[in-house]
């Protein structure tokens, strides 16, 4: 039996499957336990029954939000009353006849189970591995890359070629840039200083070619006080 993506879970209905994922959320409603499964295409609501599988339901009880799991169960189509419409996967959800721990996780300092993340900026940094798993922040990601994809479709239109530059050099191209400083503590990386490029004006030679160039890259910021940890973080 071959693992499917959540988001296909809807054409597989009366069929046996296996998902996997982390947990998002979990409730427990006595003689039934329910999760919300996440992988990489959506969620998907499992259902643990006792009277389908006692081991299966046991095991259940001790899931912790960021468990991740191999689920093996059967599709089922929801009744219309138990349909979620918020959800791709809210027609269906998966009786589970088998599970499996793939890897366990402490509790998260927050909620990850919520629509939205109500945390202090500082608190989302810090623990931005666990942050960039919310729905929310995730979303912000394929709004970028939209942007990311119409700005190079439409410069290729125009017959420009897209060039890859360093983001590490020995100096900056203006002085008073130079404050991205890269530090280390051997000799074994960096023989010089060396600068994260800000400025990247010395490209444009290129132009004179007749070329015509576009260039989609970082930027950096330094927020000095307010983030000690990426601060620091930057620094070293």
């Amino acid at each position: 039996m071959a693992r499917i993506q959540v988001i296909d879970t809807p054409k597989h209905i009366g069929e046996e499957v296996i998902v996997k994922g982390w947990i998002r959320a979990r409730r427990d409603h006595g003689k039934l336990i329910f999760i919300d499964l996440r992988d990489g295409s959506g969620l998907l609501q499992i259902v643990f029954n006792q009277k389908v599988s006692q081991k299966a339901y046991d095991a259940a009880t001790e899931l912790k939000n960021e468990y991740v799991v191999s689920i093996t169960g059967k599709v089922n189509k929801r009744p219309e009353n138990l349909i979620n419409p918020k959800l791709k996967t809210g027609t269906v959800e998966v009786e589970a006849t088998g599970l499996e721990v793939l890897s366990q996780a402490e509790t998260p300092p927050f909620d990850m189970g919520g629509d939205v993340l109500n945390v202090e900026l500082p608190t989302l940094l810090d623990n931005r591995s666990l942050t960039l798993r919310h729905p929310k922040i995730a979303s912000i990601f394929a709004v970028q890359a939209a942007l990311v994809e119409g700005f190079r479709n439409a410069a290729e239109k125009l017959g420009a070629i897209e060039i890859v530059v360093p983001t590490i050099v020995a100096s900056s191209t203006k002085e008073e840039q130079n404050f991205f400083l890269l530090i280390t503590t051997t000799k074994k990386h960096f023989f010089h200083k060396a600068h994260s490029s800000i400025n990247k004006c010395w490209y444009r030679f290129l132009k004179e070619f007749g070329q015509s160039l576009m260039h989609i890259g970082q930027s950096l910021q330094l927020q000095q006080g307010i983030l000690p940890k990426q601060h620091k973080w930057i620094w070293n």
